[in-house]
């Protein structure tokens, strides 16, 4: 099965009945199912970059009484084809182990090599990686559409 991804795009509500009566005798269909392609093109396009991290806490104990744990799951990016990863220091605060999920489902334990504010990066030793690309802020003015694709709740679809 392949991991499900989730794209947002932010459309004003005011822009809506405009966007649904525009043009619908295009060719191609309206702007909504053009936009609906891009969207589906960007999400085919970076979902082999998105992976999903989780992490536990586990606290020591005795054999018989291993002691509690806690767990959570997020979202990442594979930043280059070495291995690292970038996601939320969310996801990884206050754990010490670490997995990564690829896109075609592998598993890989993870090293943290650090955290800064809202961000952490992970190691993961692993062949066939896609890195994410990166568009430039600096092309975007107030009202350019961007997309946030993830897989937070390590959803599966198939």
């Amino acid at each position: 099965m392949a991991s499900c991804v989730s794209a947002v795009i932010g459309i004003a509500l005011f822009a809506l009945p405009d966007l649904l009566h525009a043009q619908q005798n295009q060719p191609g269909g309206s702007v909504l199912s053009a936009l609906e392609r891009e969207v589906r093109g960007l999400v085919d396009a970076v979902s082999p970059s998105v992976v999903t991290i989780r992490s536990a806490c586990k606290y020591s104990g005795t054999a018989s009484n291993p002691g509690p744990s806690s767990l959570s799951i997020g979202s990442g990016l594979i930043l280059d084809t070495s291995g690292r990863i970038l996601t939320t220091a969310r996801v990884v605060e206050n754990a010490n182990e670490y997995w990564v999920e690829t896109f075609d489902e592998r598993i890989f334990p993870a090293e943290m090599l650090g955290a800064s504010g809202d961000i952490a990066v992970l190691q993961i030793e692993a062949t066939g990686l896609v890195p994410a690309r990166f568009g430039d802020v600096a092309d975007l003015d107030v009202g350019s559409f961007v997309a946030a694709v993830g897989n937070s709740y390590g959803f599966a679809c198939g």
